[in-house]
């Protein structure tokens, strides 16, 4: 059986209106949930319905309310003069077909789709409540029942990761055909949502789609914006600054996918990054006039300036704000990168020292950094190990040398006794206890981060675990591989890999492998063996060096003096 869509259509928009009564209705499979909006005018069916809903209940299904504006600024660009039929496919308590019905005629259509029954009544009720019209709402899942041509789409597709799906082959075949080329089976719903929209529209069709920014950069986006190009029916992208958070309750900010079908072949692509959703009732007056006035927040692009390969927030914040890359080459040229160890069960993986020769294990071991916070200066070096070591961290690996040992043996029947064989990864491994075969990285990145990802030169020989990715030089002497690490710390690296990282509310940032290795960064193969002198020299500063500050300072130092 296929995933069914979320419950309340994905990402539910929370109008600014007042609130109107709701009936109440079933909801959830067999559940019993009333949702009554108060008559007061600061209540509305999505605040009924988060006041009913568990919160892990919406964050388990993608249920976050976007702002008024927002959903007013979508309404209004898609549902331009003369539209004569509107979508929305996964409508939730409705907002959107209530906003669209106020600027159609009477005799337009109005369809949505909305697996979740009672939503969808509510849907119903909520629009003709507002405006004395009752809309089509089918319940069933928009991507398996897909019909008929639409002059807008108005769309908060669900949220739901790739692992929340199980669509069977049936349904990956056709989106397949209709991209024209196979997808990533990692697509998230949202993505099967954007293509089959895509080709949903009339020939004078507009479709309004808000996203998680993270469409922008993801790898498995490629095929669908490759798609979208050469169908010509990208209009728009507008991407939300991730300091700001669009949705509450959401570690996730946004962007806005604008497509049109009748584009002339060339015309321009419009491109704003925007710091909130302050503002959003001028701008689309802003993109119809498709003016390149320099005091608009709107600029225009060339469509053939866009690569589907390329991550394209950057491009919507603006190539300027990242520098330059003339000269570069992309780092994986001069290094691999490969995700942390994955044990399964840190706990019981991962021991202090004291907990080590308790057991008898001390043959048995490797250092390890399991966590971020356990590193705070740009190189590890045994000093820092040692200190982690005296503080109790678990900084020691399970990799037994002799299953026979008797201090190993006991060990691994204790790890049987609590179940640990039986968890997920180590289900999978033969033996179950095996540690991933792995050398200490080089070079560490983390892989989440706030306000900036860090960089740690990893002179202890340690392992890592998923906290960091590791960073392996190819065939680079270790004077290069100071000279590397050198420019990886400076503000310049910084600024270049910004549109590599993945981005998500509140500020959080990421890191893939793949992202790290098209970070820019000069050849170091190149440089004299004065400045390899001059870098490693710093390098040796910034480890004696007490405060990470002042580390870093030294690193940024020695590489504009060396080059």
């Amino acid at each position: 059986m296929p995933h069914p869509q979320t419950p309340s259509g994905g990402i539910v928009a929370c109008p600014s209106a007042s609130g109107r009564r709701i009936l109440a209705a079933k909801t959830m499979g067999t559940a019993e949930r009333p949702y009554i909006g108060a008559d007061s005018a600061s209540s509305s069916p999505e605040e009924a319905y988060a006041a009913s809903a568990p919160l892990s209940h919406r964050k388990r299904w993608g249920q976050f309310f976007t702002p008024g504006p927002v959903a007013a600024f979508m309404v209004e660009w898609a549902v331009s003069d003369g539209c004569r039929s509107v979508l929305d496919p996964a409508t939730g308590p409705g907002l959107f077909l209530e906003l669209a019905a106020g600027r159609l005629p009477s005799d337009a259509a109005l369809v949505g789709y909305e697996v979740d029954e009672a939503l969808a009544t509510i849907c119903r009720a909520r629009v003709h409540e507002a405006t004395g019209r009752v809309p089509t709402v089918f319940c069933r899942d928009f991507l398996l029942h897909a019909d008929g041509r639409y002059d807008a789409v108005v769309c908060n597709p669900p949220y739901l990761c790739h692992r929340d799906i199980t669509y069977g082959r049936d349904l990956w075949r056709s989106i397949d055909a209709l991209a024209g080329r196979r997808l990533s089976r990692l697509t998230n719903a949202y993505g099967l949502f954007l293509l089959t929209i895509a080709h949903r529209l009339s020939a004078r069709g507009r479709a309004a789609i808000i996203l998680p920014a993270e469409f922008l950069n993801a790898d498995f986006a490629v095929p669908i914006k490759a798609h979208l190009l050469e169908a010509n029916l990208l209009d728009g992208l507008l991407a939300f600054d991730h300091r700001g958070l669009i949705f509450s309750n959401a570690q996730t900010t946004a962007c806005i996918i604008l497509l049109r079908a009748d584009r002339r072949p060339g015309e321009p692509v419009a491109l704003a990054h925007l710091a909130n959703a302050d503002g959003l009732g001028c701008l689309a007056a802003e993109l119809q006039s498709r003016a390149d006035d320099p005091g608009s927040r709107v600029r225009w692009l060339s469509p053939d300036r866009l690569d589907p390969r390329q991550k394209w927030e950057a491009i919507v914040a603006g190539e300027s704000r990242y520098g330059s890359r003339q000269g570069m080459v992309p780092l994986g040229s001069l290094a691999w990168c490969q995700r942390g160890i994955a044990t399964g069960a840190n706990g019981y993986f991962t021991l202090t020292w004291a907990e080590v020769e308790r057991r008898g294990l001390q043959t048995h071991v490797r250092p390890c950094i399991t966590k971020a916070a356990d590193v705070r200066a740009p190189v590890f070096t045994a000093r820092e190990l040692q200190q982690l070591k005296d503080k109790g961290r678990r900084a020691y690996l399970l990799s037994p040398t002799d299953e026979g040992d008797s201090a190993v043996r006991r060990y691994l029947a204790e790890g049987v006794s609590q179940g640990v064989h039986l968890r997920y990864l180590t289900s999978h491994k033969r033996p179950w206890w095996a540690p991933e075969r792995r050398e200490p990285a080089p070079i560490l990145v983390t892989v989440f981060g706030r306000g900036r990802l860090r960089f740690v030169l990893n002179r202890a020989g340690a392992l890592n675990l998923t906290a960091f990715h590791g960073i392996y030089p190819r065939d680079l002497t270790p004077s290069q591989v100071c000279a590397l690490f050198a420019w990886l710390c400076t503000d310049a690296c910084h600024h270049l890999m910004s549109g590599e990282i993945r981005r998500y509310g509140g500020g959080l940032l990421k890191l893939e492998p793949r992202d790290v290795e098209r970070i820019p960064a000069p050849d170091v193969r190149l440089l004299s063996q004065r400045a390899l002198q001059l870098l490693a020299n710093a390098v040796d500063a910034a480890a004696a060096a007490s405060d990470p500050t002042d580390a870093h300072r030294k690193l940024a130092a020695a590489w504009e003096a060396a080059t």
